[in-house]
């Protein structure tokens, strides 16, 4: 018995290294990095759009374009809170960006089955992209609602909000990169993900490989959370291209 203990003993548990001195660069420049594929992707868009059709979007979009881009200012104030030792201002504004998560999550799919639908009897009628809208909502949803739950886990939470944000910009992202990427992949599988999903994993990819080279492993919730993701992703792309899910939501938007 007194080895056994002794043999526990020599047993050390290193907790996950919360913070570490060079998180104040790395942490602002994964929000950077957001808003770099954000604002490269729709900014040019909208600028045609409102250059030759005005402000014409309907209000559902006014007010989701409003919704995510008052998540992104948030995420950069928290963030910015965290880094300057103002916690309590932190998780009272958590508050308000849990509420502002819920009507993201409403919004998402109401946005993505009225735009669909809208495209009817046109070039851009494409009713099956509604697998990737709606993977990206319940991912956001899942990941959003786990890190609410470990938020006295500064280190788990902070992980989740990133990787939750990262991957609603794949729309961002797919809109400008299509530019380096339309020669390669093809109009099959390949070619989709690498109009979207290729830069979102590459970023999530990068958070990981950045705890490795800080703290020398993954956060515990990481590479649950990431397995997952890609799974959904997977899923997604693999349903975009199945005949039977484009009938089922071409029925599903009454057409």
């Amino acid at each position: 018995m007194t080895t056994l203990n002794a043999g526990f003993d020599d047993l050390h548990y290193t907790p996950f290294l919360t913070r570490h001195r060079l998180d104040r660069l790395a942490v602002p420049g994964f929000v950077a990095a957001i808003w770099a594929g954000i604002l490269a992707g729709f900014v040019p868009e909208i600028a045609e759009h409102v250059r030759t059709q005005g402000l014409s979007y309907p209000l559902i979009v006014h007010l989701h374009a409003l919704a995510f881009t008052g998540w992104l200012i948030l995420l950069s104030v928290q963030v910015t809170l965290v880094e300057t030792g103002n916690v309590a201002i932190h998780r009272q504004l958590g508050v308000a960006g849990a509420a502002l998560a819920g009507t993201m999550v409403i919004l998402g799919p109401m946005v993505a089955l009225m735009t669909v639908s809208t495209r009817f009897g046109t070039s851009r009628w494409d009713p099956g992209f509604l697998s990737i809208r709606l993977s990206v909502t319940i991912a956001f949803a899942v990941i959003v609602a786990a890190a609410l739950l470990l938020r006295h886990d500064a280190a788990a939470h902070k992980r989740l909000m990133l990787i939750a944000t990262i991957q609603l910009t794949g729309a961002g992202f797919g809109r400008f990169t299509h530019i380096f990427f339309d020669e390669l992949g093809g109009a099959g599988w390949w070619g989709f993900f690498l109009h979207g999903s290729f830069e979102v994993d590459l970023l999530i990819v990068a958070l990981g490989a950045y705890d490795i080279a800080t703290r020398g492993r993954l956060h515990p919730v990481y590479l649950p959370t990431v397995l997952a993701l890609w799974s959904l992703q997977a899923t997604a792309i693999m349903l975009y291209f199945s005949p039977a899910w484009t009938a089922f939501t071409t029925h599903l938007l009454g057409h």
